[in-house]
């Protein structure tokens, strides 16, 4: 928390001069990562920093500052332009080590906006393209809930059956049994729903 204050106090020292100096860069990143690393991150003045790193397009960590930048609007959920930030990313370095976080993030984004068919898509390309990432169970229990708020019951079932057997943790996997039990209900495979429906 100490380190964002110091860089903060310095950036506005030096005011407007700040952008003739090479290091208002670094300065920016590293002030931005504290943000970002307090106890309670400031992620509104993360991506602002980020923003303007970003903006003067000369840092030579750039894949870094627009992925970030796409995590912090999505976390003061300003879908619309994480959304813009994450595509602009994929864009520019789809080959990058992050390039799966924001893909993801290009999937919950489209799902908090509601234009689920489209993130159905991007998490379906998501999980095609990184099968291996921690967020695929995540991935795949969206577009089971994309299927099902559409009231399409074998594509939900599709998504939600397989993933139900290999039992997730968390919040986002809560109404997973109700997903698999309500798919069977609705296509009236009445013995096939109770057990998950009883979950």
């Amino acid at each position: 928390d100490r380190a964002a204050e110091i860089l903060e106090e310095y950036i506005k020292l030096l005011g407007r001069k700040a952008n003739s100096f090479p290091i208002i860069d670094d300065l920016e990143f590293d002030y931005a990562n504290a943000l970002i690393g307090c106890k309670e991150p400031n992620w509104k003045k993360a991506a602002d920093a980020l923003g303007k790193v970003e903006g003067r397009g000369k840092f030579g960590q750039m894949e870094e500052v627009v992925a970030q930048r796409a995590t912090c609007l999505h976390k003061v959920k300003d879908y619309a332009n994480s959304l813009n930030s994450a595509n602009n990313f994929l864009n520019r370095f789809k080959t990058h080590s992050l390039a799966g976080d924001c893909r993801f993030l290009r999937g919950e984004n489209l799902y908090l906006l509601n234009r689920g068919d489209e993130a159905a898509t991007a998490y379906t390309e998501f999980i095609k393209a990184h099968k291996a990432h921690s967020n695929v169970f995540a991935a795949r229990m969206r577009i089971a809930q994309v299927h099902h708020h559409a009231k399409r019951w074998a594509p939900a079932l599709a998504s939600a059956g397989p993933l139900l057997a290999q039992k997730p943790e968390g919040r986002l996997f809560a109404q997973l049994s109700f997903v698999v039990g309500d798919c069977f209900f609705r296509q009236e495979k009445w013995q096939n729903s109770l057990q998950p429906l009883e979950d």
